[in-house]
């Protein structure tokens, strides 16, 4: 690899870092926009109303036993079945972009945690050495000397 300035190394990686920032939540809000009627469907919420046997059918039961027999206007099972029937209204498209906005965005955070790339380790190297280079004495020795061993002064 060419030796590349670290300054310009910082700045390229600055610039990366952003766009793939961006990328991860646009991505993480197109994502989620566009599956989520997928998964309403997937648990049962679909446009013919709930699927029998399915989660949102077990879901539906629980919230009617609740209830004492109907379920309630409002209540979790009926807005999903209102989604999974008419599709996202837009204060719940806004929301679920919003949430997979921040997914993308927690997924592109732990990615650089996990992937650090070899400029990352040099970065790390040029910090190590920074105490070592810089904070000399004029004589060139360390001005913190080693200390004697104590080891023998305790037995």
């Amino acid at each position: 690899m060419e030796a590349v300035p670290q300054e310009q190394r910082r700045k390229r990686n600055s610039v990366n870092m952003g766009f793939g920032t961006i990328a991860a939540v646009a991505g993480g809000a197109v994502g989620a926009v566009a599956l989520a009627p997928v998964a309403l469907g997937a648990v049962g919420f679909t446009s013919a109303g709930i699927a029998a046997g399915s989660y949102a059918a077990s879901m539906m039961s629980a919230a009617a036993v609740a209830n004492g027999g109907g379920v309630a206007a409002g209540s979790a099972v009926a807005v999903l079945q209102s989604a999974g029937a008419a599709g996202l209204s837009g204060a719940a498209t806004a929301a679920v972009g919003g949430v997979g906005a921040a997914a993308g965005a927690g997924l592109k955070w732990l990615g650089g945690l996990i992937f650090k790339d070899k400029e990352d380790d040099e970065d790390d190297e040029d910090k190590k050495n920074f105490a070592t280079d810089h904070f000399r004495c004029r004589n060139g020795n360390s001005p913190y000397p080693r200390l004697p061993e104590l080891s023998s002064h305790f037995a």
